[in-house]
């Protein structure tokens, strides 16, 4: 039996509908060659994305953005009295001690009459040394006896009642020490007018 036979057996099937059906339908461009060109597009912005930044030396001196940059910062914990513990949250800060100081206080509660004044790290007879508005500093020896001496202004005093003196020179201890990565041997809190 052919296909007209079968046809003709329904019968009144528009001649129109069996015309179109018989003829070839054109064909599409096959889904591979999209997909290739999608490849190929993808290859060509995303490879010099990658060399760029792959491809940078690892040993590059970051650009000096200035201070206000976030070269030189990093995740610092400040330490903090709550009630009767001591307790630490992390914060993004540039690394320097007087910024650090700062934030140990505003987390503390304690007013701006409370004032850091410098750092001395005496470390085998090398002092790097850091104040107010001025920062030097000399290479730490490693393996070095190292002695934290951290002077800020006697006005902490104040608030001795309100907060455990014990735990508030703690959380400044640990605050003040630990971003570094150093290990000291000692550590002296000096009072000053």
């Amino acid at each position: 039996m052919k296909a007209g036979d079968i046809l003709d057996a329904i019968g009144n099937i528009d001649e129109a509908c069996v015309k179109r059906a018989k003829e070839k339908t054109k064909s599409h461009k096959p889904v591979w060659i999209v997909g290739c060109v999608a490849a190929c597009l993808a290859v060509a912005v995303f490879v010099p994305f990658v060399l760029f930044f792959w491809g940078a030396p690892q040993n590059a001196a970051p650009p000096d953005y200035g201070v206000d940059s976030a070269i030189g910062k990093e995740y610092v914990w400040i330490y903090y009295v709550d009630g009767e513990e001591i307790r630490r949250e992390n914060e993004w800060l540039k690394l320097s001690p007087e910024i650090i100081f700062n934030a140990w206080r505003d987390k503390n509660g304690l007013g701006d009459e409370v004032k850091f004044i410098k750092v001395n790290i005496d470390t085998g007879g090398k002092t790097a040394e850091s104040e107010f508005e001025s920062e030097k500093a000399e290479n730490n020896e490693i393996g070095s006896y190292r002695v934290y001496n951290l002077t800020i202004t006697k006005s902490i005093e104040n608030y001795y009642d309100n907060i455990n003196s014990e735990l508030l020179l703690e959380s400044l201890k640990r605050t003040m020490t630990e971003y570094s990565g150093f290990e000291y041997n000692e550590y002296h809190l000096m009072l000053e007018e």
